[in-house]
């Protein structure tokens, strides 16, 4: 598997820390169980709209690239 660098505000990082302490997990764990929960939303929304479906190709294209997806 591949791997990508994400920057994020430092106060939504210790964010992240603090809540990942109460959970007992890794913040860095815990981001990415969060965005793909969030994503997985998204996808969800997308399917069910009334989004023309070309569109909703783009958006999913451009999740890929971004490496959402």
């Amino acid at each position: 598997m591949e791997y990508a660098e994400l920057r994020i505000p430092k106060s939504l990082y210790e964010r992240l820390k603090q809540d990942a302490e109460r959970l007992g997990q890794d913040p860095v764990t815990l981001a990415v169980n969060l965005l793909r929960e969030k994503l997985s939303e998204v996808e969800e929304e997308l399917l069910n709209s009334d989004i023309p479906e070309e569109e909703k190709e783009e958006i999913k294209e451009r999740l890929r690239r971004l490496g959402y997806l």
